[in-house]
């Protein structure tokens, strides 16, 4: 967006936000669920009520940071 869109306010916070979540989305897939990125062979296998727990806290802050990066689309897309 920021090369097609050129210097627009909040775009660096946009990306700031992907940023994190992705972050946030591999320490819940390698860290925690001791998973790859290799198709669909994990799915079906049980999650541990400690690997539920520590996933809790990801995914509140995944939902959070994800909320704002919708608000800050929202925000450069009024510019237009």
């Amino acid at each position: 967006m920021a090369d097609s869109w050129g210097e627009r306010p909040r775009l660096a916070d946009l990306a700031d936000r992907f940023d994190e979540i992705e972050k946030l989305y591999r320490t819940m897939m390698l860290d925690i669920l001791s998973q790859d990125w290799d198709g669909a062979k994990h799915l079906g296998q049980p999650v541990t009520q400690e690997q539920a727990d520590r996933l809790v806290p990801c995914l509140q802050q995944a939902k959070k940071l994800e909320a704002e990066a919708v608000s800050i689309v929202k925000d450069v897309m009024k510019i237009f």
